[in-house]
This record gives C-alpha cells, sequence and structure tokens, in this order.
C-alpha cells in the first residue's frame, strides 16, 4: 500500500546520498538477526523465493533485537525505542548496499 510504497521512496532516497555503495563489507551485524536473513543471502538474494516463518513470535523476539542491536544508543530504553529530540543518526547513515538497511526492509516484506 501507501505506507510500504513511502518506505521504498525512502530507501532509495537513502541509497541515493550514500552514492548506491554496495560495499559488502557494511553490515548490521548477526547479532540476534533472523535467520531467514543468513537463509535468503545464502539463496544469492532471490527476491523471488518465498520466505516461511516458522514462529511468529520468535521471529518477531529475535527481529525486534537484531533492530535494536543498530541503533543509536539514544533511542534506547530499557526494552522500548524512544524518539528524543536530538539525536546523532551517523550510526545508521554507513548502512547502505546489499548487506545494510535493505536487509531490515526485505525482513518487514516476509513478515
Amino acid at each position: 500500500g501507501t505506507l510500504w510504497r513511502a518506505l521504498i521512496d525512502s530507501l532509495l532516497v537513502f541509497e541515493e546520498k550514500a552514492s548506491f555503495v554496495d560495499d559488502p563489507k557494511i553490515t548490521l551485524g548477526t547479532n540476534h538477526r533472523p535467520n531467514i536473513v543468513a537463509e535468503f543471502m545464502k539463496d544469492r538474494r532471490n527476491y523471488s523465493k518465498t520466505r516461511r516463518i516458522d514462529s511468529l513470535e520468535e521471529f518477531k523476539s529475535t527481529f525486534w533485537c537484531w533492530w535494536k542491536s543498530f541503533q543509536p544508543s539514544a533511542r534506547l530504553s530499557g526494552d522500548s525505542l524512544t524518539k528524543p529530540d536530538c539525536i546523532e543518526w551517523e550510526k545508521l547513515q554507513d548502512k547502505s548496499g546489499r548487506n545494510g538497511i535493505i536487509l531490515v526492509i526485505a525482513v518487514l516484506f516476509w513478515w
């Protein structure tokens, strides 16, 4: 829908600002990363292959732990994320390319 399209548009703007750099060394990290991401990468990022989520609760929990692992520290507040008025987003600005933010978008698509 409309929100998904806005997300994809934002991803394109993000990647454009990074000059569409595709450095394989750029990564969001594997700590708490959902297994489905490793499978996707092992399958050479086959976007047309249907992905199966065995346990939605486990998937959800793993995703949120992974997501929090690369957030700016100012956003972390116990088990939740905050949106402070002044935040430094530099931690995420260098997460472009095939191993970056696009993996989060792929996970949201499978979810």
